[in-house]
């Protein structure tokens, strides 16, 4: 793979040193943009827009050789109850794949997750690849993979 596509959000990139990873997520926290998190994804960040509804994202990496190869995040909307079924994950997961296709136009596919075996929209722009789906009622897993790591791991 030529193309490499390192960026992720809010400052994070595949490749970023474990110890940047923990000083950037202090600095986002001190300035009030990130919280501790709950359960494995242990950062949450509040200010998820453009859901139509309030909305917020957990999200913790994964690291090979101490450098960031997979972030996986997990959406959910802030009011999210059983009897709220506006709420549920399937109005969430169709809003979010809205949301990520304005900013990769046309490029995520509905197929079976490589990996999981279940159904999610995924999307490869060279080196990276997003997959969206749901999990549960409540949530909407977001996964950025480093494919080139992930290729390397498979092969050790």
């Amino acid at each position: 793979m030529n193309v490499r596509n390192d960026t992720l959000f809010m400052g994070y990139y595949f490749g970023m040193p474990r110890e940047e990873f923990y000083d950037h997520s202090w600095k986002l926290n001190n300035q009030k943009k990130v919280v501790q998190g709950s359960g494995n994804l242990s950062v949450r960040y509040d200010g998820v827009t453009g859901l139509g509804h309030r909305a917020h994202m957990n999200y913790y990496p994964l690291f090979y050789d101490g450098k960031i190869y997979k972030m996986q995040t997990a959406y959910a909307y802030n009011g999210w109850a059983p009897w709220n079924h506006n709420l549920w994950s399937d109005s969430l997961e169709v809003r979010l794949l809205k949301k990520f296709r304005k900013k990769y136009p046309k490029k995520f596919i509905k197929m079976k997750h490589p990996e999981l075996g279940k159904t999610a929209y995924i999307m490869v722009d060279g080196n990276k690849r997003i997959a969206i789906y749901r999990k549960g009622d409540e949530k909407v897993v977001v996964n950025y993979l480093d494919l080139t790591v992930s290729q390397k791991i498979k092969q050790e």
